[in-house]
C-alpha cells in the first residue's frame, strides 16, 4: 500500500512523497513531484477526499486551499479536475483557515456530503459544496478586528469551531450545522 504525504509552503509550492509499506527503510519515502502553483499564494491547508460513492483509490482528489484559492487535483496523477475557487478576485477575501467537513442532511441523517469550510479574513465561515463550486452557505463568527480569534481558529471535521475569545483567556465553541455533530 502507498501513502501520499504533501507540504506545502509559503511560496505556493506543494512538495508530494509517497510513502510505502516496505521492508528496506530507504525505500519508505520517495519525492513524487514538487509543484510551484502559478499563483504563488502561501497554502494554508491540503486534503484529500474520495469521490462521492467509490473506494478507488484513483477516485482520489487532492484539495489545496491557499489564501487566495481553492484547487483540486486528481490523485495519483496530479491533473487539474474543474473544481477552482478564485476567492480572492471574486469576493476580496483570504484565506485565513481551512478545512473538509462532513455535514449531515437535517432531514436525513443517514445522508452525509463533504464540504470545504473556510474562515476568511474578515472573520466569517464560507461553506462550499465539494461537488461544484458553489456557496452553500456563510456567516459571522468573530468580529473582523478581532485577530486573535481569526488566526486562533480550528475547524473540526465534524464542523464545529473553536477558537480564542478576545483576551486569550477563554475558548469559544460554535458549530457550522448542529446535526453534524456524532454526539447531538
Amino acid at each position: 500500500p502507498t501513502d501520499v504525504f504533501v507540504v506545502g509552503t509559503n511560496g505556493g509550492k506543494l512538495i508530494i512523497y509517497t510513502i510505502t509499506d516496505q521492508p528496506r527503510s530507504e525505500d519508505v519515502c520517495k519525492l513524487l513531484k514538487t509543484l510551484a502553483l502559478r499563483h504563488a499564494a502561501p497554502i494554508i491547508h491540503v486534503d484529500v477526499i474520495m469521490e462521492p460513492g467509490t473506494r478507488q483509490a484513483s477516485s482520489a482528489r487532492l484539495i489545496i486551499f491557499t489564501e487566495e484559492q481553492i484547487r483540486s487535483l486528481y490523485l495519483p496523477s496530479l491533473k487539474p479536475t474543474r473544481y477552482k475557487l478564485k476567492l480572492t478576485s471574486t469576493e476580496g477575501l483570504r484565506i485565513r483557515k481551512a478545512s473538509i467537513v462532513t455535514l449531515h442532511n437535517s432531514t436525513d441523517l443517514s445522508n452525509c456530503e463533504s464540504f470545504a469550510a473556510i474562515v476568511d479574513n474578515h472573520g466569517e465561515v464560507a461553506v462550499y459544496s465539494l461537488l461544484n463550486p458553489k456557496k452553500s452557505g456563510k456567516f459571522s463568527v468573530v468580529k473582523s478586528t478581532d485577530i486573535a480569534g481569526i488566526s486562533s481558529m480550528l475547524i473540526t471535521p465534524y464542523g464545529e469551531l473553536l477558537y480564542l475569545r478576545q483576551g486569550g483567556s477563554e475558548l469559544q465553541r460554535a458549530t457550522i450545522s448542529e446535526h453534524s455533530l456524532p454526539w447531538a
